[in-house]
């Protein structure tokens, strides 16, 4: 059984969320609407734009020791079941991704595969 939490040091959030997106399973039923307005490859770049996005909705934080701490949380990103916790910058939570998309060792391997690859795709440069 896989942990619930990946490491992804040296790592950009960024390819991390593209390429756990992209190896998402397809939308099924009305999330099929939101997937069609969507990418259906996501780029680093699109990937960084939610993320940063996302940072707007955080609460504001001036304790030193808080600076590792970046509660990103992603649930259904154009109709793809995602639910990815980015807790800190050295891992990620990634239990419910991995029950909607495959199963335990879903992300890991994706994780494993970007590591290896550098893509966040199996067919792409970026």
């Amino acid at each position: 059984m896989s942990s619930n939490r990946i490491d992804i040091r040296g790592l950009s959030r960024a390819k991390v969320l593209a390429a756990l997106f992209n190896a998402a399973e397809p939308p099924i039923h009305n999330d099929v609407i939101h997937f069609q307005k969507g990418p259906y490859v996501m780029t680093t770049i699109w990937a960084q734009e939610l993320i940063e996005i996302g940072r707007l909705f955080l609460p504001d934080n001036d304790d030193d020791q808080a600076s590792n701490q970046d509660p990103l949380f992603f649930d259904v990103v154009y109709g793809r079941s995602c639910k990815l916790h980015f807790g800190d910058r050295t891992s990620i939570d990634v239990a419910d991704y991995d029950r909607d998309n495959g199963g335990d060792g879903a992300a890991e391997r994706v994780i494993d595969r970007l590591r290896i690859t550098g893509e966040v795709h199996e067919n792409s440069s970026r």
